[in-house]
């Protein structure tokens, strides 16, 4: 239905329908009675469950306003409607971030903190370590503390404990060893 204006004492047949606000209500009440229905088919299209459900909750705010017009088809327009708007909430989104770019794929999407089973054979590991140190000797147990947690040179670990490079090599090779034999022993215990 045409809705003629008046411009300066003419008479022009409006190109935009006027608003309908009852059009609108009930739109929103056939989102409601069809939200699962739309929901699935959004997800569908959109392939995520998390961007459907927005984008149908921004079609119901968006349909708090006028809807200019008689819709013919309530499913097609809420579904159209959600879709675009699903868009417009994609494109706000970072854009130069891109899922090929493996430092946004890596860092959004994988879950990097370890779970309770890499926590429990974390600690695990820990203990058999710290088991395995208790039977080093108290140089072994200082050359392996300053070179290997302290991150100290070997020439500096050698002048401040008052020994050779050539000690301080072997009680670290001795002591490293020690650790692997006693976290070996450990590991088929366990």
């Amino acid at each position: 239905m045409m809705h003629p204006l008046s411009f300066a004492g003419r008479r022009t047949a409006c190109l935009v329908p006027p608003a309908w606000p009852d059009t609108a209500a009930r739109l929103r009440a056939h989102l409601a009675n069809r939200y699962v229905a739309l929901h699935g088919r959004l997800a569908r299209r959109l392939g995520c469950a998390d961007l459907a459900s927005d984008s149908l909750h921004n079609a119901w705010l968006r349909l708090a306003r006028p809807v200019a017009g008689e819709v013919a088809n309530p499913d097609a327009y809420v579904f159209r409607m959600a879709c675009h708007l699903a868009v417009d909430q994609l494109r706000e989104q970072a854009p130069w971030q891109s899922l090929d770019d493996p430092e946004v794929a890596g860092s959004e999407l994988a879950d990097d903190t370890p779970g309770p089973q890499q926590a429990a054979e974390s600690r695990s590991t820990l203990a058999a370590l710290a088991r395995a140190m208790d039977g080093l000797s108290r140089r072994q147990r200082t050359v392996l503390l300053a070179l290997r947690v302290e991150g100290r040179s070997r020439d500096d670990v050698a002048a401040w404990l008052g020994l050779s490079t050539r000690t301080i090599d072997t009680a670290l090779r001795q002591a490293l060893r020690h650790c692997e034999e006693g976290m070996e022993r450990c590991a088929e215990v366990a």
